[in-house]
């Protein structure tokens, strides 16, 4: 039931590892390993691995699969007297298994907040653009219009008629421009979002590269540990398992981390383009306004500046659009990591969450004790917390569990037994 309990945390590990973002996840992810290998190396302690896999197997008949608690495997080393320090060891689990049911719910809400908050922004962010470039489409065609009525041959001897059109094209162009500033700016609002985001996705790959490092840790220990018994078997190998599975992670992490940067590179390169652009466009469009006074001697070359112009706008229009549908498209992934970390939230759930579980902990702790664990918890999403929501969702949970933020010091773990390992 354990080793199942074991390789289920290992493959949530890994896949873990390849969605940023999840530094909260990867760390609970990690405990739950490192708990399961806890209790494993004090199992060890009296059987072999050989010795387990020795014993005869019952009869299908009366094999019953039933489901793998928990809770099941506290009460198991609780049953068990054999050993000292057994009842210590259970109670460190009791203790970070009860950690990790009371940071669920924050961490579930302060996901949904985040997720809400990015979706928000990006809808509105697409919203606005969509807006603009419809008008710009529209200022591109009504500019092509009135340019081709003032060379229309059946009227270019009606010199009112052209001027009234040069100052319809005046007026075209002054809204020109004031489209052009919005989408300047539109451009780097969005080009902002964007760098935030993948900075913040940035971090997080490199907690992952730190949460590697702590899982080698955990390997040593075993290996170690293996040593200790004598073990040069089972024990043994799975801690090399454990190291290659984090090198592996490592490696995943890195190259995730260099796409980041080759990515925020490219959006700077565009947005130095586009901004090189709009300063052409501006500059072009200045010195058409400053050629309309004298109009009747420079109306072909106008004419074809003009031209030029709508042409650079419309590709300036077009490039920066499908630059935008790019980046909503890499930024698509984050859709699919919600919904990952939304199935990951409800596994860990199921596995901490448990009728009978509730009863353990009276066994192990007293309030005051549940009362510092749940300081940990405030402790811990007090450094995590990034935003200002983030925060106020913290200060929310530590006043409905009766905790005085303020007094982090007396919130602090207890010191652990020296036989747990620390991860």
């Amino acid at each position: 039931m354990i080793q199942s309990l074991l390789i289920i945390l290992m493959l949530i590990s890994i896949f873990v590892s390849f969605i940023p973002s999840f530094l909260i996840i990867s760390n609970f992810v990690s405990i739950l390993l490192g708990i399961t290998l806890l209790i494993i190396i004090n199992r060890k302690k009296d059987k072999t691995w050989n010795q387990i896999e020795a014993e005869p197997s019952l009869p299908i008949e009366e094999v019953k699969e039933e489901p793998v608690f928990v809770k099941d495997i506290i009460q198991e080393v609780v049953v068990d007297p054999r050993g000292s320090n057994r009842p210590k060891t259970c109670h460190s689990c009791t203790e970070e298994i009860y950690f990790i049911r009371n940071s669920l719910p924050v961490i579930k809400k302060l996901t949904q907040n985040t997720q809400k908050v990015e979706e928000v922004a990006i809808s509105e962010l697409y919203q606005r653009f969509e807006s603009i470039s419809q008008e710009t489409d529209e200022i591109v065609k009504s500019s092509e219009d009135s340019l081709e009525s003032i060379f229309d041959t059946d009227k270019s001897d009606n010199l009112a008629y052209v001027l009234n059109a040069s100052k319809e094209i005046n007026r075209e162009f002054s809204r020109f421009m004031e489209v052009i500033n919005n989408m300047n700016l539109l451009a780097d609002e969005f080009i902002k979002t964007s760098m935030d985001s993948f900075n913040y996705i940035s971090k997080t790959t490199k907690d992952i590269i730190e949460l590697a490092e702590q899982v080698k840790v955990i390997s040593i220990n075993v290996r170690i540990e293996a040593a200790r018994i004598k073990d040069s078997g089972g024990f043994k190998v799975l801690g090399n398992d454990i190291s290659n599975f984090a090198d592996k992670t490592a490696k995943v992490a890195e190259s995730t981390n260099q796409q980041i940067k080759d990515t925020v590179n490219n959006i700077e390169k565009q947005r130095v383009e586009l901004s090189s652009q709009i300063k052409y466009v501006d500059s072009a469009a200045k010195n058409i306004f400053n050629r309309f006074n004298p109009f009747e001697n420079i109306l072909d070359y106008s004419a074809t500046s003009i031209k030029g112009i709508i042409k650079n706008f419309n590709d300036v229009s077009v490039n920066l659009q499908n630059n935008l549908h790019s980046s909503i498209q890499n930024m698509q992934f984050q859709d699919i990591a919600s919904q990952e970390t939304n199935h990951i939230l409800q596994f860990l759930e199921k596995i901490a969450d448990s009728s009978l579980m509730d009863r353990n902990y009276d066994l192990y702790m007293d309030d005051n004790q549940k009362k510092v664990v749940r300081g940990r918890v405030i402790n811990f999403l007090k450094e995590i917390s990034t935003t200002a929501s983030e925060e106020e969702e913290v200060v929310r949970f530590s006043k409905e569990w009766n905790l005085d933020i303020a007094k982090e010091e007396e919130s602090k773990s207890t010191k652990l037994d020296d036989g747990v390992f620390l991860f």
